[in-house]
């Protein structure tokens, strides 16, 4: 996620079916309908991701059309939040919530149950040992030169802001503007990231469903290490699901 453009524009479950599935399965879910414990993803949500997109680019548009060899300058895309997803949490290669939906989802294979119950864990000692992020959002939006305590600001003025500022005290332009051109751009990136909506503190949400899955996985788990001592077999962690993708 960290290495991929991707993980800007796409819910992680989905950077993460593209890997597992490869890119046939993920085309066909990418222009499909989906909600189930491996991805969740409609039209809806794409149409949100495309309109990101042009309004990310919306300044460079008019520029290209006159001229063509017109110069993109990069500048990073925050990330897409999805309405639908903000009560899920995502984990292995599941969303917790729909996997532990025993009545919708009675039967959903679990590949790797006991790296499934490692990664829980992970999450949940993670989720408890939080800390606040290293800086605040009004803390960023001074740093950009934007007002504070307005409730927030439009993605393309929080854009416009930064560009300017990274400009103005670029050190090729400014050499003597280092300092602040990298306050500038960590101001940009943390409002680019997801801590830029992190609790302060564990999140009482994430909790409920960490505590779930454990309960959820340690049958299948059970029922693996019965496989093992009855069939000698080698892996425990290995794939054994016999179902397809659904």
């Amino acid at each position: 996620m960290q290495r991929s453009i991707l993980g800007q524009l796409l819910p992680e479950a989905m950077v993460c079916f593209l890997e597992n599935h490869g890119s046939v399965k993920f085309s066909e879910t990418f222009l499909g309908e989906f909600d189930n414990p491996e991805a969740i993803w409609n039209g809806e949500m794409r149409r949100m991701m495309i309109e990101k997109i042009a309004a990310h680019i919306a300044d460079f548009t008019p520029r290209l059309q006159s001229n063509t060899r017109a110069t993109y300058q990069y500048c990073a895309m925050p990330v897409v939040r999805y309405k639908q997803l903000e009560d899920e949490l995502f984990c292995n290669i599941y969303y917790l919530r729909h996997l532990c939906d025993t009545l919708r989802f009675p039967d959903w294979p679990i590949k790797k149950p006991v790296a499934l119950l490692k990664d829980v864990l992970e999450e949940w000692k993670k989720e408890v040992d939080k800390k606040p992020p290293e800086m605040s959002v009004d803390q960023a939006y001074d740093a950009l030169g934007l007002k504070t305590g307005v409730g927030g600001h439009e993605e393309n003025v929080v854009r416009k802001a930064y560009f300017k500022l990274a400009q103005k005290y670029h050190p090729d332009k400014n050499p003597d503007g280092r300092d602040r051109f990298e306050a500038v751009n960590k101001a940009y990136e943390f409002l680019c990231s997801k801590n830029a909506k992190r609790t302060e503190g564990p999140d009482p949400v994430r909790i409920v469903l960490l505590l779930q899955d454990p309960v959820h996985s340690l049958p299948e788990i059970c029922r693996c290490t019965a496989a093992v001592q009855v069939c000698g077999v080698s892996d425990v962690d290995q794939d054994h699901s016999a179902g397809d993708w659904r």
